[in-house]
């Protein structure tokens, strides 16, 4: 009778001892978790090697673009021509023909340029000394030089929309890891959850008096073992990703602790992106099929059948006139046919061999004509096909829009969900430590009300984390030119 007492003290002081201990163990993970969701992410993004590649893309196409700006802008150059030097004699003399030019390509392409033959000795001077102005009246040059300077701003805004995407995909990435994780931890609960209630029915075989050799004990007792080999396997392969995750986010991790320790304890809560807060427009598939058919029609009408210049000028004591003349040239291409014709027109008659001098030429070329007939039908057939791509990228962003709200309310409803059955297991697990504090239930038992609970956090966890990656997904499905 004084035993028995005793025997009780001890088992309930035991069971108070299992709580403090679980307690603690509660108590011991928040303290670990001193890094929080933020710090690792930071570190996460600081340390992606990706993230400086196209970061430093940017750059590239930032330079790029100034130098296309520069080379289709206003050019001037200025040389000395070829410089020949007579020495000795009786005459000695140098002679060069020194030249300026300066090319306006917004202006029509217009082109303005002198030059000279400048003697230098007995009987020296300056002689055809001309001046020379052409422009293109119909010519591809324009066209063309606007879709040189629009590809180079392209490819500067398509660089920037990278690094920003790249930052966005790095960030979901980092959470795409930690989801793992999560998932890995979720798992490890779950087992051993079929751990403790296995060990509940092998306790119960025991207690009704089943013995350890037969072949339901043993097959139960199988069941047990297998759990336990579970639950440590999971445990390996979570503290082997778990290394991994961490050390991209240059955080030391202690491989004799287990990775649950060093998740942290909650994830930062989100408000779920409004998909149709994005403009239709700038759905990347429309915005790309968009610019693609843009260009290559501003590229199509440049490509012209015609080009037709001009020039004119003025040539001081100009050799094929023996006079001062004005020039007057114009050229003509069209499909197979190219024509030039010129004219020089003396201006005062120094001599009797003063005449005009004119120049002509003409050349056909048969293929080109069949040619320019199949390029009008090319540009035609690719006119449509670019409009059926725009089209098939409409119909993309319809059904775009039916997956993302859908995957958006089952992400709401299952965070719900599991919300409720946390708070439910969390009042079980309570109840619980004080049924297993007066002896009412199994240690194993109780376990399994506190694996519950645990079980249920990591889901609202994943939950948390699944809508951030919601909201990442959905931001990388537009473009963002406002937040660049």
């Amino acid at each position: 009778m004084y035993k028995k007492p005793h025997f009780v003290y001890y088992r309930v002081m035991q069971k108070k001892l299992t709580i403090i201990l679980v307690a603690l163990h509660a108590a011991a993970h928040a303290l670990f978790c001193q890094t929080s969701v933020a710090e690792l992410l930071q570190g996460y993004l600081e340390n992606n090697i990706e993230l400086q590649k196209l970061a430093a893309s940017a750059d590239a196409a930032s330079l790029s673009n100034d130098a296309t700006k520069i080379n289709n802008g206003f050019t001037m150059q200025l040389a000395t021509g070829t410089v020949s030097f007579r020495a000795g004699g009786t005459n000695p003399r140098a002679t060069f023909r020194p030249q300026a030019s300066a090319t306006i390509p917004q202006a029509n392409n217009l082109t303005l340029s002198a030059s000279s033959d400048v003697i230098i000795g007995q009987s020296g001077g300056i002689e055809n000394t001309e001046l020379i102005a052409s422009v293109d009246i119909i010519s591809p040059n324009i066209g063309s030089r606007k879709v040189t300077l629009l590809k180079s701003e392209r490819a500067l805004l398509e660089a920037q929309r990278n690094l920003q995407n790249g930052a966005l995909s790095a960030e979901r990435d980092f959470y795409n890891s930690l989801k793992s994780l999560y998932s890995l931890a979720s798992t490890i609960a779950q087992t051993q959850k079929d751990l403790y209630d296995d060990q509940i029915t092998l306790d119960g075989l025991r207690a009704r008096g089943y013995s350890t050799t037969s072949s339901t004990y043993r097959a139960q007792q199988m069941k047990v073992l297998s759990d336990e080999h579970t639950v440590q396997t999971t445990q390996r392969s979570l503290d082997r990703e778990a290394a991994i995750f961490f050390a991209k986010c240059g955080i030391a991790y202690d491989s004799e602790t287990s990775a649950q320790e060093y998740l942290p304890f909650e994830i930062p809560v989100v408000e779920p992106v409004d998909i149709t807060s994005f403009s239709k427009e700038s759905y990347t598939k429309i915005e790309s099929a968009t610019w693609t058919n843009y260009i290559n029609s501003l590229s199509r009408k440049t490509d012209k059948d015609i080009t037709l210049k001009a020039s004119g000028g003025y040539t001081f004591e100009n050799d094929a006139t023996a006079s001062d003349s004005a020039n007057l040239g114009t050229s003509l291409s069209w499909s197979g046919l190219t024509a030039s014709a010129g004219v020089e027109i003396p201006t005062a008659r120094k001599t009797a061999a003063s005449a005009p001098a004119y120049t002509f030429s003409l050349a056909v070329n048969p293929a080109s004509f069949f040619l320019s007939n199949i390029t009008k039908k090319q540009k035609a057939l690719a006119e449509k096909q670019e409009q059926l791509e725009i089209k098939s990228a409409e119909d993309s962003y319809e059904t775009m829009l039916i997956t993302q709200q859908t995957s958006l309310a089952n992400i709401v409803w299952e965070k719900q969900r599991n919300g409720e059955l946390h708070d439910m297991y969390e009042t079980l697990e309570a109840d619980n430590a004080r049924y297993f504090q007066q002896g009412i239930i199994t240690e194993s038992e109780y376990r399994s009300a506190q694996v519950n609970k645990e079980l249920y956090r990591y889901k609202t966890l994943v939950n948390d984390i699944e809508l951030i990656l919601y909201n990442n997904e959905t931001k990388l499905l537009f473009y963002r030119d406002d937040v660049l």
